[in-house]
């Protein structure tokens, strides 16, 4: 007897199934529920609920594969040993290697891999076997396709095919056996001997089979006492194109029990027994129907919410789970599904796990893209592309290399800055004593404290690391090795960096913090690795391959492993894709993407062979029915119709308005509910604050002022009804728009600290991005090259050089000894940077600054001169560690007993004796980029370190390197000098004396005087405007962009400059660190500022 239970989700087809089962046990019958794999577990679960122990010697609870298992047990039938995916690829590529060369579409592979055609092969050949279509057959269609032009193309891609799968028919049949195969003689078995004879079989929740599974399922109809199948379609078609694909299985087996000889009976279950809402009914019964779907709906029995995107999402379910929980749910009683679970990992997972909402993802994982694998396959790559840092960083991110965290970064970070690639800048030239010594802080002579110590763990990482990884490349000296030797080689590597026992850490850690599941999986992470080496060792053993085949195959493998879990918890919530989860009875499900070609998704056919394929080979004789688009549109539309009619009391669609950047639109399906039960969306960002703050995690998604100001009123409202201890980890700001500060205490800074020019500007322009740099010690990451900074070191200390040589000459020094010392001067710092200076780059980019130097050289020795000011000292240290040689800089009280003093250096400093005997100062500035005195910008703490050097000089005490007391100098000025010296004009006419002149057409002078006319005079002879921007007019008076300001002026300047230190160190000292950045002419520094993704500020605090 056959018997065909028909019915709707929710119609009670499986409990008919369990009631039809009991019935045949308690006739003493011999049970075989077969049932797909996923749905074992819930069939054990309820059967196990229901009947007693000892029906378990009577039931058979199976899948086709563990089906063939016990009947090959029991019967024998399976000569050869069982291959498993990873396994055939290996074969396939032996394979395809066997016939390369006779290969017309798929011989001729950019770069010689032959393997990266493995996946499209394997696609390919599975079809063929799954329709039934022989190595003979398909041989022979190729040659029906060669004759017609017509389709000459896809003929050709047919051959190579049916060639490729002859040689891996006649390879497999030698050694092994594939699923097919399995099948096959399953088939023939169960046909042969009375293994169903007399039983009662019942087939459950299958919604279509393959060609192998229904010659079985034929042999059980014609051999079984009794077999029951179920349908999970109406009895009568309607049409509805959810059912489509199920009504042809429905079909096929119509067919199948008609060629068994057997009448079939019906049993149509008509009853909704799940639903308990009339808005879920009303979805079962009429979601596709042809009629609009009408009804209505129970309070919170259906809801859709729009979100921005994924992540606010992620946050909307949260809150839907936390509020069905204190309701009264239980988190098994809740599940979430959406189309590709996958493109949610680190998404969904992770943001409920940080609510505290127990989970299980209902998935099987790829081998992939695991942490071991990825350690494996970088290790290859190391050697493959000639010692890249990219994938030495890649292995490094695994976390299964020895380095500690600091070692990585520093490594890291060196590398990067060094830009280092191959082998020999990894490993030098196989000298054991090799380190680094470049200066992690780029083209620099002095080492930093900083640069010294990431130097230090930078080579520490480097040893731990990179012999291991040598010994492995030394394997393909000879560019090939046996892969035998290759996997103990990949081995002995994971063994060096201690693999296994880190896994086994990171299992122990994941369990420990509640994530049972993913511990599971990584404490097997190992096993399956050394599964894979093993089979590449039986199926390849001496084969010799490079180390990029090596890799793709090993790759290949791998991809075919899958990894899984079971839910260890009695009371967690699950999560699972579509087309593969199968959730037991759920009161409330949540089905996250609801929108259009995504949930339900595009009909795609994602098999190898397309339509106008099938039809080519239906014309050539071969019957390759497949999937029509049909098929997959009623696939897409099925899958969404099960779990939205899966829920017994609430249904809630979540719709995303833009994913990976593109806007999306209401899913029809999802628009007809919405329509047909009078559903009005919601908005996730108009929910009111007190439901998206139901846990202190969801602040993530709060997007205004306003909103972040209520919830500190709900958070403290939080923290009043939980454990303190749970929610301590939550006290940090809602965004970087709020309050950043520290408390005001002296840990960070000291009772006394100091402070520089760059430090002063950096909290003038944002003083966030200050407490990032020089609080938190966050370092934007170098890269050796010769930035603005690096040139102004160069020229600083070949300027400072050449006038300490040529102390006490007179000006200026003739040209040609000018340019001699300037190139000794430059060979000699390229030598102190390791550069030869000689060739190379590096070297050419210094020679062309060389022109910078001797601008610089000429325009100073110029104004010496002609000027009576007399240059004193150059490169002067100032601070409280600048030592001997250098002047103690001004120590500012602040309020709060603390004290500021500024550091710096001072790059020139001029002296003048006037008529009356009193001395003044000078100091110069030289800069090589744009630099203009602006007071507006010391007003505003910007820019200060001119009249701070020189305001230094004259408040000071401290004696100056002749012993004379410092503070009886007067200022004078602070003059930036800056160049930018034209280039030489593509003209060889030019005389050598013309392109000086107009290379000194680019030096500039911006600073700031004494109104003073002999101190003007002094600096520039006659007023000529050339030293000072101050000409002398006819009438006697000045004029000029110089700034002139009188000795009760400066006096003024010095009163208002240390009282803005002193505001802005109060500030730092107290730990105000406010993300506001400086807004000037409408724009602001963030643009360029390397702490912008710390601080995630919002211009307007939007």
């Amino acid at each position: 007897m056959i018997r065909f239970v028909t019915g709707l989700p929710g119609s009670g087809k499986s409990h008919t199934i369990r009631t039809l089962l009991t019935d045949a046990l308690s006739r003493g019958m011999d049970c075989v529920l077969l049932v797909p794999e996923q749905q074992a577990v819930l069939w054990e679960r309820d059967l196990a609920a229901h009947l007693p122990p000892s029906a378990w010697l009577k039931l058979e609870l199976t899948n086709f594969t563990r089906l063939a298992n016990t009947v090959f047990r029991l019967y024998g039938g399976l000569t050869r040993p069982k291959i498993d995916d990873g396994g055939q690829t290996l074969v396939l590529w032996r394979a395809l290697l066997s016939v390369y060369d006779s290969l017309a579409a798929y011989g001729n592979v950019t770069g010689g891999r032959e393997d990266k055609n493995l996946s499209l092969l394997c696609a390919a050949i599975a079809e063929l076997k799954q329709n039934g279509v022989s190595p003979a057959m398909a041989g022979h269609a190729a040659e029906i396709l060669a004759a017609d032009p017509e389709c000459a193309q896809f003929a050709a891609r047919f051959a190579d095919i049916s060639l490729v799968y002859a040689a891996y028919e006649e390879i497999l049949h030698t050694e092994y056996s594939d699923r097919e195969d399995v099948m096959e003689v399953l088939c023939r078995m169960i046909a042969e001997k009375p293994y169903f004879t007399g039983k009662a079989v019942f087939v459950d929740s299958f919604y279509s089979v393959t060609v192998p599974e229904k010659r079985i399922l034929r042999t059980i109809f014609s051999t079984a006492a009794e077999v029951n199948l179920t349908f999970a379609c109406p009895r009568a078609d309607t049409g509805e194109i959810p059912f489509v694909h199920i009504r042809k299985y429905l079909s096929q087996m119509e067919r199948l029990a008609a060629e068994s000889g057997q009448a079939v009976t019906w049993l149509a279950c008509e009853t909704d027994h799940r639903h308990h809402t009339p808005g879920l009914s009303a979805i079962a019964k009429g979601l596709y129907a042809h009629t609009p779907l009408s009804g209505s709906t129970a309070d919170g029995e259906i809801a859709v919410t729009w979100c921005a995107d994924r992540y606010e999402e992620a946050e909307a379910v949260a809150g839907v789970v936390e509020e069905l929980v204190a309701g009264g749910a239980r988190y098994r009683d809740i599940a979430v599904a959406a189309r590709d679970i996958t493109l949610w990992h680190g998404i969904l997972d992770e943001t409920l796990r940080r609510h505290g909402i127990p989970i299980f993802v209902a998935d099987t994982d790829t081998l992939s893209k695991s942490a071991p694998v990825r350690l494996i396959l970088s290790l290859c790559a190391v050697e493959n592309g000639g010692y890249n840092r990219r994938d030495l960083c890649r292995m490094i991110d695994t976390g299964l290399t020895p380095l500690t965290d600091r070692e990585a970064d520093c490594f890291a970070a060196y590398t990067k800055t060094w830009n280092l690639h191959g082998r020999r800048a990894y490993l030098g030239d196989g000298d054991v004593d090799f380190v680094w010594n470049f200066n992690p802080d780029g083209y620099r002579i002095a080492f930093s404290d900083w640069g010294r110590e990431l130097l230090a763990h930078a080579n520490a990482a480097r040893e731990k690391l990179l012999p291991a990884i040598g010994r492995f490349s030394d394997l393909f000296l000879d560019r090939e090795a046996p892969v035998e030797v290759i996997c103990r080689a990949v081995a002995a590597f994971c063994l060096e960096m201690d693999v296994p026992a880190r896994l086994d850490a990171l299992a122990a850690a994941a369990k420990r913090e509640g994530r049972a599941e993913e511990g599971a999986k990584t404490a097997s992470l190992w096993t399956h690795i050394c599964d894979a080496l093993d089979k590449m060792v039986s199926s390849l053993g001496g084969t010799m391959l490079d180390c990029g085949r090596f890799a793709g195959l090993f790759a290949r493998v791998i991809g075919t492993m899958e990894i899984g879990a079971i839910p260890t918890g009695q009371d967690v919530l699950s999560l699972g894709s579509a087309d593969g989860v199968r959730f037991g009875a759920v009161r409330h499900m949540l089905l996250v993407d609801c929108v259009e070609g995504i949930f339900p998704g595009s009909a795609e056919d994602n098999g190898f062979f397309r339509e106008i394929d099938r039809i080519l080979l239906e014309g050539a004789g071969v019957s390759m029915p497949g999937k029509t688009g049909a098929d997959f549109a009623s696939e897409e539309a099925f899958m969404f119709y099960r779990l939205a009619c899966a829920p017994s009391d609430s249904l809630h669609l979540f719709l995303p308005r833009k994913t990976d950047g593109e806007a999306r639109v209401m899913a029809d399906t999802v628009q007809r509910i919405t329509d047909g039960l009078g559903i009005q969306p919601t908005v996730f960002s108009d929910w009111p604050l007190s439901r998206r703050m139901r846990h202190p995690a969801a602040r993530l998604s709060l997007t205004n002022a306003e909103e972040r100001q209520t919830a500190a009123r709900y958070r403290e409202k939080y923290r009043a009804a939980y454990d303190p201890g749970e929610t301590a980890h939550y006290d940090y700001p809602l965004s970087a728009n709020d309050d950043h500060g520290t408390s005001p205490d002296t840990a960070l800074f000291g009772r006394s600290f100091t402070l520089s020019q760059s430090k002063l500007d950096r909290y003038a322009s944002c003083p966030f991005s200050f407490f990032c740099q020089y609080g938190m010690v966050l370092r934007e990451e170098r890269i050796a090259e010769i930035s603005a900074p690096d040139i102004g070191t160069f020229v600083h200390a070949i300027l400072e050089q050449f006038f300490r040589e040529c102390a006490g000459r007179t000006y200026p020094i003739p040209q040609a000894e000018t340019e001699e010392m300037a190139d000794r001067l430059i060979a000699d710092y390229l030598r102190g940077l390791g550069i030869d200076p000689t060739n190379g780059r590096l070297a050419y980019l210094f020679t062309r600054l060389r022109r910078h130097v001797l601008v610089f050289l000429e325009a100073v020795m110029r104004e010496f001169a002609q000027s009576r000011f007399v240059p004193t000292a150059f490169e002067i240290p100032m601070g409280a560690s600048a030592g001997k040689g250098g002047i103690a800089s001004l120590s500012l009280p602040l309020d709060n007993g603390m004290t500021v003093s500024l550091t710096g250096t001072i790059d020139r400093i001029d002296t003048y004796t006037a008529a009356d005997g009193r001395k003044y100062v000078r100091v110069v500035d030289y800069k090589t980029g744009g630099a203009t005195f602006s007071l507006a910008d010391i007003r505003e703490g910007l820019h200060v370190q001119l009249l701070l050097y020189l305001f230094t000089l004259w408040k000071g005490k401290t004696p100056f390197q002749t012993g004379e007391g410092m503070d009886t100098l007067q200022p004078a000025g602070a003059v930036y000098l800056t160049v930018k010296p034209q280039e030489k004009p593509a003209c060889d006419m030019m005389e050598p004396a013309d392109a000086r002149e107009l290379a000194l057409t680019g030096l500039t002078r911006s600073g700031i005087y004494l109104d003073d006319r002999e101190i003007l005079d002094a600096m520039d002879c006659g007023l000529s405007g050339k030293y000072v921007q101050v000409k002398e007019k006819k009438d006697g008076t000045l004029s000029g962009r110089a700034v002139l300001a009188s000795m009760a002026q400066f006096g003024q300047l010095y009163t208002a400059l240390t009282d803005t230190i002193r505001t802005i160190a109060a500030a730092i000292a107290s730990g105000t660190s406010p993300a506001s950045p400086r807004v000037r002419n409408g724009s602001t520094p963030c643009g360029y500022c390397a702490m912008r993704p710390v601080c995630r500020y919002r211009k307007n605090n939007e």
